[in-house]
């Protein structure tokens, strides 16, 4: 399974009870990944893979939890399970975080580092030699068109009160490329990581980027209020090397090369555009 962007939004959640002696706490961890594509079901072996990586990486001193995964696709659910078990640590979009960083008292941790060098960049990618219409006109699609106020307010950087172009948001990198060149689209949202990969796979012909963002950040790993010690011990997990070749594969599957320290500063230039584009889109 891959979780494409983050475009894709990742939520890990860590209920930790009390164990029984000589056995291991229990943990779980919620995947949220906005209009992405699969299930429950389909997501289970990422999430036993995942839940490996992270104790097998777990710092000196302590033991890891024995982790169990949950996984989600869209905001509203994603809340509703954070609100029902207290989690003790997340990976979230960006656009989630801003959009619930007061009402779940969100606190980063850490940041992940997509694949490439640099900063990453969102493209919008459209067909070439296509006549360009007003941004207002265009129906944009790919699995970052599931956050509208962040794709606005942050990705194309459109101004409060300019009008919205359509949003379409597809799970998939290759149904979204598909509906471009019949037509169906104007234009699709892809990190650089994505277009390099559809390059890759010889998918890419006749299609250009015609617009760049500035950089980006990531979706923060993230406590719910200030950061127990396990909360710490599990950011520091995810951010320590891959300790097997499974935690690197996970990382593949990603589409990161890892984690590393942050902490709000890095989305706060992001906090105002962001909240206006949210109460424009609110009903």
């Amino acid at each position: 399974m891959k979780l494409a962007t983050l475009p894709f939004m990742l939520v890990l959640l860590a209920d930790v009870a009390l164990a029984a002696p000589a056995e291991r706490a229990h943990s779980s961890f919620l995947i949220v990944n906005p209009s992405g594509r699969g299930n429950q079901a389909l997501a289970s072996g990422f999430l036993t893979d995942l839940a490996t990586a992270v104790e097998q990486a777990w710092p000196e001193g302590s033991q890891a939890p024995r982790f169990l995964g949950r996984y989600h696709v869209t905001e509203a659910d994603s809340v509703a399970s954070i609100k029902k078990d207290a989690p003790l640590f997340a990976l979230v979009t960006p656009g989630f975080y801003l959009a619930h960083r007061e009402d779940l008292h969100l606190e980063v941790l850490a940041e992940p580092l997509r694949e490439g060098e640099g900063p990453s960049v969102v493209y919008l990618i459209s067909k070439a030699g296509a006549a360009q219409k007003p941004l207002a006109s265009q129906r944009l699609g790919g699995q970052l068109a599931g956050e509208p106020a962040w794709v606005r307010s942050a990705v194309l950087g459109q101004e409060a009160g300019a009008p919205s172009p359509k949003f379409i948001p597809q799970a998939r990198t290759l149904e979204s490329v598909r509906m471009l060149r019949a037509g169906e689209l104007d234009g699709v949202l892809l990190h650089d990581s994505d277009w390099k990969r559809l390059k890759d796979l010889d998918k890419a012909d006749g299609l250009v980027i015609s617009f760049t963002s500035k950089h980006l950040p990531e979706g923060p790993v993230v406590s719910f209020g200030p950061p127990s010690q396990t909360a710490r011990a599990a950011a520091a997990a995810l951010i320590a090397r891959p300790a097997s070749e499974g935690g690197r594969r996970v990382l593949e599957r990603m589409t990161l090369k890892g984690f590393q320290s942050a902490d709000a500063t890095v989305y706060s230039s992001f906090a105002a555009a962001f909240d206006e584009a949210r109460r424009e889109r609110a009903p």
